[in-house]
């Protein structure tokens, strides 16, 4: 753990030191998303304010929810009305005060007659409904045959009611297999149970009215939002009632109105449900008792509708979709307010005319308030906007996550003992750092303008964690690249389609598991939060931890930051395990149930039985070679193996799927305090050897024993004993000498307080004291190589491989004019004493 630490700390100092002197692409990197806020702050300003004041709908007038004024409504400013009808509505809105004109387009031109809102009719839709749906009405019990016969003469009626005689037959109905899946067995709306009925005579009655009405609870639905069945409640629009929403809304009334005709007719218009089974019963009795007289079938409006073949029907099951249109509009307006135009009301009134109670909606009363727009612009801008100016940022981190992977950096550090989740951890807290810059100026440069009611520390704390978020999505898709340009192109295109989820949440339908689930995406999650932060400010209340877990179209701030949290563990997680499964450049690959093996949680331990590790060692007698070729060595040095290869083997697959050995049953051993020279012509496979046994390629076939550690099976084990210095110049260009020393001595686990001493006599054996405090990047090809073998051979490793140390060197202090590999003895107190290589 004290390893873990002190490696992480030389990450975090290398990348803070890093972005230091690549300091202006790295403030742009910070400021651009802190630039977005003054787009907003225009916005505040630029949006006008409304005060409303406190309203009451009870007397608003006469409770007719038909009525409005002559001039409030402009026909022609409805849309895809047929001109027919437009004609009609036009010549009945302009008799004053006339209470013609159908609440269905009163609500269409809500916006035009400001929130005059004064209720909506909840009867006489019924026959419709039922009629569209195929369902019919029951009416059960014996003492139910006079409400059936009453049921049945009503306009429309007797084809769309089922009449049973007893209980006993209406649960038989029900139970069939064939219930609601055929014509012959039609599903039920509704039933009215009528258990006793008074007996009237023209004296008086007799008797109580004892009825039950059951509704249908598995009806259709279109949501998991709706209260599903033939209540006729749909909650879809309005999943919950907001305390934000402090004026009369259309969307907040829509929770009475039924989506039963909304998928012919394309609206959604108040069927009642209960309201008109109730309406029948009390016109049952109403006109059982002479308290009411239903009119004759000849006082009521003649009405058809017209079929598909253009024939006129009674039947409204038959009526194609522009007439059950507007028969559904007819039915709307209440008969006693069409009957003093006698004739000329037409169709109007006609359902209506039946029921002598008219159920309305009114709304409370709603108190002043200040309407403030703000919200909406924001939801609509905010987030793709910021996704926008978060591509360069997103660019810059990818490259940083995957050039040193590019560059092989990556693999030595691993090589050199620096545990990868370090590495992959020290961007993590680099980002976290440098993230609360901008997350705090974007509160800040708003405090009072965009975020004048909001908790401040909410505010930077959604800003910093989405920043978060960025950076462990940004390593999960380093993952599958070795390239940094490709990375930052495919890694920015990426982050800009996962925005696009959010236009198919953001209306208010989508439940909540749906809005959790499209907030894997880190852009959807900001801009759901953005737009509830934006609806709080608006309400002038602002977000805060006493309003976190308030819901809002299904999403709460509490969901929100849940979700980032869980979206930032769950990137972390898939990058830390992807990395190590799924192998993309250089590296050794795990396999993927690594985390369930003992090896895992026990690395210490080898993974080689006595037996296992035996036979590798007696797999090659160096004592006495098979073959002539090899030198006999003594028994002394034979004692002092540390390297053993073993049929070491690695195939390559080319594009025509051929297979390529690159290197073919390599058997050596390898001494400790000795050097040992790997020869060979270009193509032979020397650094192939070397990079397999340094993990930085996997072994196809056979094994390698590095002091008693396999390749194939405890690398992590051999990092810790290895130093390595590639065929290519293992440096970062902002870095000084001085720095890649201090850091690759930290990876090894030096004592801080020998760090010094040891860098100090490392830069004395390359020759590299007048360039100590240079960059890298301005050295010769020669001092790079220098360095490079500096530090494979800093930390005093059992065992270096140099492949091809002396390349572009000529002198310097040392003779580096042969490639060399050696082995420390084991009393060797420092890395400098020599180098394995190539």
């Amino acid at each position: 753990m004290w390893h873990f630490s002190r490696c992480l700390g030389a990450v975090l100092r290398k990348n803070f030191t890093l972005k230091s002197r690549q300091w202006a692409p790295a403030l742009l990197e910070l400021l651009l998303p802190v630039a977005l806020m003054g787009l907003l702050i225009w916005i505040r300003s630029e949006v006008q304010k409304e005060d409303v004041p406190a309203r009451n709908y009870v007397n608003a007038p006469a409770n007719n929810p038909t009525w409005f004024s002559a001039d409030a409504l402009d026909v022609e400013q409805i849309p895809g009305l047929p001109p027919a009808l437009q004609k009609q509505l036009q010549q009945l809105c302009n008799l004053p005060d006339s209470g013609l004109c159908p609440e269905i387009f009163a609500n269409a031109t809500w916006g035009l007659r400001k929130e005059h809102y004064t209720g909506s009719a909840l009867d006489g839709l019924l026959p419709l409904h039922l009629a569209q749906r195929g369902l019919r009405l029951g009416i059960v019990g014996s003492a139910g045959q006079t409400l059936y016969d009453f049921v049945a003469s009503l306009p429309n009626y007797r084809s769309l009611t089922q009449y049973f005689d007893s209980q006993e037959s209406y649960e038989k109905y029900l139970a069939n297999h064939d219930y609601g899946f055929d014509k012959q067995n039609p599903a039920l709306f509704g039933a009215i149970v009528v258990q006793s009925a008074a007996e009237c005579t023209g004296s008086g009655c007799a008797g109580d009215w004892e009825i039950v009405i059951h509704l249908n609870t598995t009806g259709p639905s279109t949501s998991t939002a709706d209260i599903q069945g033939a209540t006729d409640i749909n909650t879809k629009l309005t999943p919950e009632v907001s305390t934000l929403n402090k004026g009369l809304k259309m969307s907040t009334s829509k929770i009475y109105w039924s989506g039963g005709l909304s998928h012919s007719l394309g609206l959604a218009l108040p069927t009642g449900g209960l309201i008109d089974l109730q309406s029948l019963v009390y016109a049952w009795i109403f006109n059982a008792t002479g308290a009411y007289q239903l009119p004759s079938g000849h006082e009521l409006p003649g009405c058809s509708c017209v079929d598909e073949t253009g024939k006129e029907t009674e039947e409204l099951s038959r009526c194609n979709r522009s007439a059950l249109f507007q028969t559904a509009i007819r039915s709307l307006t209440p008969y006693w307010s069409t009957q003093a135009l006698g004739s000329k009301a037409g169709c109007l009134g006609r359902l209506s005319g039946i029921l002598p109670v008219g159920v309305r909606e009114i709304p409370f009363p709603t108190p002043s308030y200040t309407d403030d727009p703000f919200a909406s612009f924001v939801e609509s801008v905010f987030g793709l906007f910021f996704v926008l100016v978060f591509i360069w940022p997103l660019t810059r981190i990818m490259k940083s996550l995957v050039e040193d992977k590019e560059a092989r950096i990556n693999e030595v550090m691993k090589m050199m003992g620096m545990p990868a989740e370090a590495i992959l951890l020290g961007w993590y807290v680099t980002y976290g750092l440098l993230w609360a810059v901008p997350a705090a100026l974007m509160t800040l440069v708003c405090w009072n303008s965009v975020f004048q009611h909001s908790d401040k520390f909410v505010v930077f704390f959604f800003f910093w964690l989405f920043g978060v978020c960025v950076v462990t999505l940004c390593s999960f898709i380093a993952v599958f690249f070795s390239k940094a340009k490709t990375a930052s192109v495919v890694g920015a295109l990426l982050f800009f389609l996962l925005y696009f989820p959010f236009l198919f949440v953001s209306n208010s339908g989508a439940s909540v598991a749906t809005k959790a689930l499209a907030s894997l995406s880190p852009p959807v999650a900001l801009s759901i939060g953005a737009g509830l932060i934006a609806e709080f400010e608006s309400a002038g209340v602002g977000v805060r931890w006493s309003n976190m877990d308030e819901a809002i179209d299904n999403s709460s701030m509490g969901q929100v930051l849940a979700m980032l949290l869980v979206d930032t563990a769950l990137f972390a997680i898939l990058a830390w395990y992807l990395d190590k499964v799924l192998v993309v450049g250089f590296g050794t690959r795990q396999p993927w149930w690594f985390c369930c093996s003992k090896r895992f949680w026990n690395p210490e331990n080898s993974s080689l039985t006595e037996e296992e590790l035996h036979d590798l060692e007696e797999g090659f007698n160096d004592l006495q070679p098979p073959n002539a070729r090899y030198e006999a060595v003594p028994e002394s040095m034979a004692a002092q193996r540390s390297v053993l290869v073993r049929d070491l083997s690695k195939d390559f697959h080319t594009a025509d799927r051929k297979v390529l050995k690159a290197v073919q049953e390599v058997n050596l051993n390898l001494y400790s305090g000795q050097i040992f020279c790997l020869l060979g012509h270009n193509g032979a496979g020397k650094t192939t050897t070397i990079n397999m046994l340094s993990g930085m390629l996997p072994v196809s076939s056979g094994d390698a024993i590095v002091y008693g550690k396999s390749v194939r099976r405890d690398m992590q084990q051999i990092r810790k004993m290895l130093g390595v210095c590639p065929q290519h110049d293992v440096i970062w260009p902002s870095l000084t000498v001085r720095e890649h020393l201090e850091f690759f001595a930290q990876a090894k686990g030096i004592p801080s307080n020998s760090v010094g001493a040891e860098v100090n006599a490392l830069i004395a054996d390359v020759s590299l004291q007048e360039k100590e405090d240079a960059l890298a990047g301005t050295l010769s090809g020669g001092q790079k190589r220098r360095l490079s073998a500096a530090v494979a051979l800093i930390g005093g490793s059992q065992v270096v491989f140099l492949d091809e140390p002396g390349t572009a060197v000529a002198g310097g202090g040392k003779n580096w004019s042969l490639p060399v590999a050696w082995t420390p003895s084991p009393d060797a107190n420092s890395g400098t004493e020599g180098g394995a290589g190539k």
